[in-house]
């Protein structure tokens, strides 16, 4: 047994301890790790050589440079999906758990909708360590791009509760949440429109950045994890009734005279 096959015994069973013919075998490695050693041990080990295609990996994780729209997402979204054997449905005619076709649809336009693309996947029996920590193997981040417009999402023909087609369901993007990283650790920032002055500003930790010029190429990458739209009608409507006074922050005048005294 290798060091590689030992380890990923360990994984499986999701603890320290393996089994083999003789019984439970505890292990304990103590590594002095060389950085470019480490680099190519964990690639390894995870089965992602750089620059090659795993096998037997998903479509979406071996087409890195793919690009997918939004559109594509949602016709995902709605694709009618067969129930495997531990997911049976009981059916009430035949009275007998049977493999059934389940589909998901929207049926009611919401004001705010929110839209999180999947971009971590697990697969196999693997360790949740190597997994996670390793960038690749059994648990992987899907970074393919994901093209949306910031403005003028009409989704209309996807509403099925919406009968009047005269009235389009228009959404626009006003806030992105974005992932850098893996599955085990990362950083995440944001993009927001400022709905009164119309500017776009990154947001980075402690950091607020306005975004002056090519919005849409910084908006719209491969980091983009959770999408904000609002229905245009509905908030057009929330503007016009805006209170700008409420909103305003006004310091407390009678406080700011003591602290003068």
């Amino acid at each position: 047994m290798t060091v590689l096959d030992l380890l990923h015994k360990v994984g499986v069973e999701d603890n320290v301890s393996f089994y083999d013919e003789r019984g439970k075998r505890d292990v304990i490695l103590n590594m002095v790790w060389h950085a470019d050693f480490e680099d190519a041990f964990i690639k390894q080990l995870s089965g992602m050589a750089q620059g090659k295609k795993l096998e037997n990996a998903p479509e979406e994780i071996l087409e890195d440079g793919q690009t997918i729209t939004l559109k594509d997402c949602f016709e995902e979204f709605r694709r009618p999906e067969m129930l495997d054997d531990e997911n049976k449905w009981y059916c009430n005619k035949c009275k007998e758990h049977v493999r059934a076709t389940k589909q998901m649809e929207i049926y009611k336009p919401p004001p705010i909708l929110i839209v999180n693309l999947k971009r971590f996947k697990q697969s196999g029996n693997a360790s949740r360590f190597f997994g996670m920590y390793s960038g690749g193997g059994y648990g992987q981040k899907i970074d393919n791009e994901v093209k949306f417009p910031l403005e003028g999402l009409d989704i209309t023909e996807l509403v099925l509760g919406h009968t009047d087609k005269s009235k389009p369901l228009i959404y626009d993007c006003y806030a992105v949440s974005n992932h850098y990283g893996n599955m085990g650790f990362g950083h995440y920032t944001a993009y927001a429109k400022n709905p009164i002055d119309k500017t776009w500003y990154e947001f980075d930790d402690s950091r607020v950045t306005p975004i002056r010029s090519k919005i849409e190429s910084q908006v719209v990458g491969n980091a983009a994890y959770n999408l904000f739209f609002r229905r245009r009608d509905w908030h057009e409507q929330n503007m016009q009734e805006l209170d700008y006074d409420k909103l305003a922050i006004k310091p407390d005048m009678e406080f700011l005279k003591q602290t003068e005294k």
